[in-house]
């Protein structure tokens, strides 16, 4: 019976198993060994860590075993100069910690430098899984150090890897290479040298991305719009001509700007006209009523989305929108008029004829005239009057003077007569002065513009394709 082996722990199953079930690898990632604390140990599947641990690494490689499916190898690399402890266990741990595998070994001591001794320790376990699937098999590449059975394997692979056939047209394999530029073989592989070759061959003949600047004619003429073109002189298209794009491009029905008055047949001018529905089916099925549209000083609008039906005439019209203006408030101030003289104005002649007084009775005007008089005899002037108050009119009265009364003559009445007569007005130079204040005016937008909406255009026709 075998003195040592290694076994999954019942965790290990339990990962396994979860992992089958799951699809998710277990990822085994350490190795670990112990002294057994001075003791052979006996592996178990109950275990969950080692006896005693003294040391755990990162695994070197994990793989499957080339000769058995379901072997697992996780090998481990302890360096020269980590040491100085006993190993008689080693346990495979996942990343998450579990120990997944414990086995025994041979007691082995690994010394360290400094007691004299070195060397490098290569630890390798063996477990057997009934599913590798389960077990993830990467490793760190950094981490990875190269023995000699692992270095004989992979040139023995290589070595393997060298046996194929050669490639053919079907199938994978070898090839020869080859600098030839004439060869026709299916087998030959071109270098390099055989690529440039053929380049400067070719640029030769005509340079990458130039022109054929020699070129006076082509091989065979090619045609444009149904006209012959070789290149040595040009083209002159007709109506016919571009018709046949034209014809090739739109479909039937569909409008088209035309700048001519002569219309390329198969076409039609769209000015209103029925059509034959019979003889222009597909034209009967843009236009179902087999009324032409009137495009005649129309435009064509995309289909709005409010509905309106399609091939609907619409009438030009603005959108409803406002106006404003306003003039500010201005103070004009005080203005004087320049001066002006009228000169003298006449009034026309006027006649006022007689006008008399009124009567007030009989009546008489004292102290009126004051007749002078003296004893001396002094002459007396005027006529005696029919009374005197005071005096004695003879000469040498002892009063110097009397006073005359008129003589009461009974109701009358006087006659004036005014002439006719003017009279002038002066009118001088003068100055008028007007007081203009703060006010506003009213104002008046006048309407403008043509008889209708419209922009910047060019007339052309619009044409239909019939069939």
């Amino acid at each position: 019976m075998s003195k040592f082996k290694s076994v999954v722990t019942t965790l290990g199953q339990a990962r396994i198993a979860s992992a089958i079930e799951s699809g998710k690898d277990v990822n085994i990632t350490h190795l670990a060994v112990g002294d057994g604390k001075g003791n052979a140990t006996e592996p178990s599947v109950g275990q969950t860590a080692l006896v005693h641990e003294t040391y755990r690494l990162k695994l070197n490689s994990i793989k499957i075993d080339n000769k058995n499916a379901n072997w697992i190898i996780a090998e481990a690399i302890i360096p020269a100069e980590v040491g100085g402890f006993w190993m008689r266990e080693m346990g495979l741990y996942a990343a998450d910690g579990t120990l997944i595998a414990v086995s025994n070994m041979a007691d082995t001591y690994k010394p360290t430098l400094e007691e004299g001794s070195g060397r490098t320790q290569t630890l390798r376990m063996i477990i057997t899984v009934t599913d590798t699937d389960a077990v993830s098999l990467t490793i760190d590449d950094t981490l990875i150090i190269a023995t000699e059975e692992y270095v004989n394997n992979l040139l023995a692979e290589h070595e393997a890897s060298r046996r194929h056939p050669d490639g053919t047209l079907t199938a994978k394999g070898f090839v020869q290479l080859s600098s030839a530029v004439g060869s026709t073989s299916e087998v030959l592989a071109a270098t390099p040298k055989a690529v440039k070759a053929a380049n400067d061959n070719a640029n030769g003949r005509l340079p990458s991305g130039g022109t054929a600047v020699a070129a006076t004619k082509l091989a065979t003429a090619r045609k444009i719009a149904g006209v012959a073109f070789d290149g040595t002189a040009d083209i002159e298209l007709t109506t016919s001509n571009i018709k046949n794009i034209v014809g090739s491009e739109y479909p039937v029905g569909a409008p088209i700007p035309w700048p001519s008055d002569i219309i390329p047949d198969g076409f039609a001018l769209m000015i209103g006209q029925a059509f034959d529905k019979n003889a222009y089916p597909k034209l009967a099925l843009a236009y179902p009523s087999g009324i032409i549209p009137d495009m005649r000083g129309w435009i064509i609008k995309g289909k709005p989305t409010s509905n309106r039906t399609i091939l609907s005439f619409e009438q030009d019209g603005i959108k409803t929108h406002t106006h404003s203006a306003s003039i500010s408030n201005t103070d004009l101030g005080t203005k004087t008029t320049s001066t002006f003289d009228y000169g003298r104005r006449d009034s026309s002649s006027f006649d006022y004829g007689n006008r008399g007084t009124d009567a007030q009775g009989n009546h008489q005007h004292g102290n009126g005239i004051r007749i002078p008089g003296n004893q001396d005899g002094a002459v007396i002037y005027g006529t005696r009057p029919t009374s005197l108050v005071n005096a004695a009119w003879a000469k040498g009265g002892t009063n110097t003077g009397a006073e005359a009364v008129t003589s009461a003559d009974g109701n009358h009445a006087h006659t004036i007569s005014i002439g006719a007569h003017n009279h002038y007005t002066d009118i001088g130079a003068h100055n008028h002065t007007m007081v203009i204040g703060s006010h506003s005016h009213g104002i008046t937008v006048n309407a403008t513009g043509g008889v209708e909406n419209t922009v910047k255009n060019i007339a052309m026709n619009y044409i239909v394709r019939m069939a």
